[in-house]
């Protein structure tokens, strides 16, 4: 009597994987993948870009409180006028933002609130807002426009920058504190500098600044 071919059962393969090791197989190059992408992003983060918040109006016009910001790590020199973030020498913990004014060897001055660097005149008056005043300035190969409230003292005796140091100020000078509180900045202690603001969201009475997306820090 021959077998019926219908029943026949299909030889087995010792060597085809079983379900569970294809389940840790994927499982292992599912968790290999995630680990390197976090390892990937703690490296960029490390030492290429950084994003940062701006909690203060220290930095208006150029930045305002709701700004976030990416910054990159990866510069050789610190140049005048940049948009630096640093560690608050009196407390290392924090980060600060501030734009380089002077390099070691610089001399800077404010008369009336004109910036005098090296001797050179580098703001004017623009027109005022309300009792705000406005001034344009350029800096290295920056400019933008700094405020002063008009109460305010706009004057600072002459100082000298001293070498490995930067002078730093706020782009409001009237508000927060810069060099001309605390003095000048190791260069040790810069982080990054400010690239672009690629998210910017006001506190009140709220919403998204659309009009401030990928905008550059000049």
């Amino acid at each position: 009597m021959h077998p019926d071919p219908r029943k026949t059962e299909a030889p087995t393969n010792p060597l085809a994987p079983k379900p569970v090791s294809l389940l840790i197989k994927l499982f292992k190059n599912y968790f290999l993948t995630i680990f390197g992408t976090i390892v990937f992003a703690l490296l960029v983060r490390l030492y290429v870009v950084e994003a940062f918040r701006v909690p203060t109006d220290f930095m208006a016009p150029t930045l305002v409180a709701g700004d976030h910001i990416f910054a990159h790590k990866m510069f050789k020199t610190i140049r005048r006028g940049d948009v630096i973030i640093f560690n608050f020498p009196n407390d290392p913990r924090k980060d600060f933002i501030k734009r380089v004014i002077g390099v070691g060897g610089d001399t800077v001055e404010i008369r009336e609130g004109v910036l005098i660097l090296n001797g050179k005149e580098v703001s004017i008056a623009a027109p005022r807002d309300g009792e705000t005043e406005v001034f344009s300035e350029e800096v290295g190969k920056h400019r933008y426009q700094v405020f002063w409230n008009s109460a305010d003292s706009k004057k600072m005796i002459e100082v000298k920058v001293p070498d490995g140091h930067v002078f730093v100020l706020g782009d409001h000078r009237s508000k927060g504190q810069d060099s001309r509180v605390w003095g000048f900045l190791s260069t040790e202690l810069v982080k990054a500098k400010a690239v672009f603001v690629w998210l910017s969201v006001a506190e009140s009475p709220g919403g998204i600044r659309w009009s401030r997306f990928f905008k550059g820090v000049e």
